[in-house]
């Protein structure tokens, strides 16, 4: 409510989900690029992995090397921008904090604490379903899984938890390799349950700071975006900070109230890959459930 009378409310029309929609098309690839439409840029990619596809052997594995090279080569740049990333994130939130002083500290309380009870839910959520599907006590997986969480709290990154989960997966809940070895690296880069629940957040967080109220079609847009973004994001710690930064601006909504969210982005950072990584293990689990069991080895048959 403090923020509402200080910022400026020129910031652009709320786009309806027919112009999302287009908007997802890029026109110009260079220029989605360079604008940071990551929407659009998800899209082509998805295109063009689709037409790599059919393409002949010889020439898609041709294909597959040099996107790998591209991928390390734009992972390490991604590496080197995430070190002056702070500074950046630092100076705006000290110009929004010398505008609105110690007011705005209460709005981060609750925001915070909102953000840890809708993943809470979230996390009953994926737990009731883990009872529902393989009839597991949630305390038993808990307890299974446990040192996977202290490894998700301390790295914030799915990728680095996910030799962890990995270990867990085989040694700790018994779950056939030919399962575990597709569903959790592909749960590590597409399952951000909780990633989600953080960038529509921090954008209703900034919509509200400004003044701006949505509908219904508007919430829907936000809901659709948000999912496509949240699959762009990669598995490193304050990724998605980035990306919520790329979401505000898609909504024209200033940039600088979202900033401030950046100096306690680590709090719920944890909790974003801690529920990531509990949605992959817990649907790991309900996939091998419903599998039949590994055929015999005919030689250990035999002998």
């Amino acid at each position: 409510m403090l923020l509402r009378t200080a910022v400026s409310q020129e910031i652009g029309n709320v786009p309806t989900i027919g112009s999302t929609l287009l908007e997802l098309v890029p026109r110009n690839l260079f220029q989605s690029l360079t604008s940071g439409n990551v929407a659009q840029i998800v899209v082509f990619a998805t295109l063009l992995g689709i037409a790599t596809v059919m393409l002949p052997s010889d020439k898609r594995e041709a294909l597959s090397r040099a996107y790998a090279l591209v991928a390390d080569a734009l992972r390490q740049l991604t590496t080197l921008v995430m070190w002056t990333a702070p500074l950046g994130v630092a100076a705006l939130s000290a110009v929004t904090a010398g505008q609105y002083g110690t007011k705005i500290l209460g709005s981060l309380s609750l925001f915070i604490g909102g953000i840890w009870l809708a993943q809470l839910i979230m996390a009953v959520f994926l737990l009731a379903a883990l009872r529902l599907f393989t009839g597991m006590g949630p305390l038993d997986f808990l307890r299974s899984t446990a040192a996977l969480y202290a490894t998700t709290l301390a790295t914030c990154s799915s990728l680095a938890s996910l030799t962890v989960m990995m270990d867990i997966a085989e040694k700790k809940l018994g779950l056939p390799r030919r399962i575990y070895a597709i569903t959790l690296p592909l749960g590590s880069q597409f399952n951000k349950g909780g990633t989600s629940i953080t960038l529509i957040s921090i954008l209703l967080f900034t919509a509200q700071a400004a003044g701006v109220h949505f509908d219904l079609s508007t919430i829907i847009s936000i809901l659709f975006v948000g999912l496509i973004l949240s699959e762009s994001i990669g598995g490193v710690p304050g990724g998605g900070l980035v990306i919520a930064m790329i979401f505000v601006k898609s909504f024209h909504l200033p940039l600088e109230v979202a900033a401030i969210v950046g100096g306690v982005y680590r709090f719920f950072d944890m909790s974003n890959t801690t529920i990531n990584c509990l949605g992959d293990m817990v649907w790991t689990k309900v996939v091998a459930h419903f599998q039949p069991p590994e055929p015999a080895d005919p030689a250990s048959t035999s002998s």
